[in-house]
C-alpha cells in the first residue's frame, strides 16, 4: 500500500520540485518558478488544513459539548453559591436591624 502511495504521488511530485529547483538555478523565469512553488506550497497547505478541518469535525463537537457542559456546570455551583450568599446577607442585615431596634428600645 505505502509503495503504491509513493511511486502514484510522492515521486512525481519530488520530481516536479527538483525540476522547479534546477529551473531556478538556470535563472530560467524566475518570477514563473517563484509563483508556481508559491502556489504548490499554498495548494499543501489548503489541503492539510481542509483535511483536519472535515477529518476533526467529531473531535471538534465533543470538545464544544464538553466545554458547554462544564460551563453549565460552573454557572449552576454560581447560582447555588449567590442564592446562598443573598439567604446569608438577608438573614445577616435582619440581625442587623433587629441589633439596631433593641438598641433604639434602651433608655441611655
Amino acid at each position: 500500500m505505502w509503495r503504491t502511495l509513493a511511486v502514484r504521488y510522492v515521486f512525481p511530485l519530488l520530481s516536479l520540485l527538483s525540476a522547479l529547483i534546477v529551473l531556478e538555478q538556470l535563472q530560467i523565469a524566475p518570477a514563473l518558478l517563484n509563483i508556481l512553488f508559491t502556489a504548490m506550497v499554498d495548494s499543501a497547505a489548503l489541503a492539510v488544513g481542509l483535511a483536519f478541518g472535515l477529518g476533526g469535525q467529531g473531535t471538534v463537537r465533543k470538545w464544544l459539548n464538553r466545554a458547554e457542559s462544564t460551563v453549565s456546570d460552573i454557572a449552576t455551583q454560581l447560582q447555588a453559591h449567590q442564592s446562598t450568599n443573598q439567604t446569608t446577607t438577608a438573614a445577616w442585615k435582619q440581625a442587623q436591624a433587629a441589633d439596631q431596634m433593641r438598641s433604639a428600645r434602651q433608655p441611655r
